[in-house]
């Protein structure tokens, strides 16, 4: 079912509050935590596309919570693919094999007197 509403607050990086009072879970849309700076990254980009507009909603399924699961739509945008296009039916681009070669496995070895204050002999 497709319906038009107005958000009024964006929650995280993956869900709205719509003027109705409900909120919308945008599919597909896994934001990190909003305590790590990519959460409140997420959340940003989020508001920047839909905050105060009205925006179309696809809903596709609804929570435990009975919140919506929709694909969303704002000024002709597809903000769940524009969010996560490797989740949204598009397959993300394969990146090309470096020019030096495979990635391999490294050891390193640390002298531990690089971790002693200046003066201590015996380390902490």
């Amino acid at each position: 079912m497709k319906m038009t509403v107005r958000v009024v607050d964006v929650i995280d990086g993956g869900s709205l509050r719509v003027s109705s009072g409900g909120i919308v879970r945008l599919r597909d849309v896994a934001a990190p935590s909003l305590m790590t700076l990519a959460g409140m990254q997420a959340k940003s980009r989020l508001e920047e596309l839909v905050l105060h507009k009205h925006v179309q909603c696809e809903e596709l399924d609804s929570d435990p919570d009975g919140n919506i699961i929709a694909r969303v739509w704002a000024d002709g945008i597809d903000i769940n693919e524009t969010l996560c296009p490797a989740q949204s039916g598009v397959r993300a681009a394969k990146a090309p094999p470096s020019p030096a070669g495979p990635a391999r496995k490294v050891e390193v070895q640390l002298d531990e007197s690089a971790f002693r204050a200046p003066g201590d002999k015996e380390g902490r």
